[in-house]
């Protein structure tokens, strides 16, 4: 089954994956080796732009879904998984502050991140979240 993915999403795909073969890729063994976070990956992504990948244009961001994640996602675990994994999280995390932001923390949290100034995360193993991480104690 062929899946036609919008233009914006194959733009996006084109360049994390000239990105991932000359930035991501080559450090990946290395990287994993040390068991250290991709920091070279993130800053890569970041000066690419891609990191308000969920976050609404009006913020500066790409005002992508799913989708979008699911193909960069890809598209950057075949050069380091743990690449693909922690651009995961901070999209995931991104998503979370775009859906439930005030005026406060659209300007404090959403900007910056558009803006690729900004990482975030989630914490789903941390204390008050226990095995139900559907159900967190958020606090921003």
């Amino acid at each position: 089954m062929e899946v036609l993915l919008p233009e914006s999403i194959v733009r996006l795909r084109h360049q994390v994956q000239e990105l991932t073969l000359s930035h991501i890729a080559p450090q990946a063994s290395q990287t994993d080796q040390d068991a250290r976070w991709p920091l070279h990956s993130m800053q890569a992504l970041a000066e690419a732009g891609v990191m308000g990948l969920h976050v609404p244009k009006r913020f500066g961001g790409h005002e992508q879904g799913l989708l979008a994640l699911a193909v960069l996602g890809e598209t950057i675990a075949q050069g380091c998984t743990s690449s693909a994994l922690c651009y995961a999280m901070h999209c995931v995390g991104s998503a979370v502050i775009t859906a439930k932001a005030t005026a406060y923390h659209e300007e404090k949290y959403l900007v910056p991140i558009a803006e690729n100034r900004h990482i975030t995360t989630l914490a789903l193993s941390e204390h008050g979240t226990g095995a139900h991480f559907y159900l967190p104690q958020t606090e921003l």
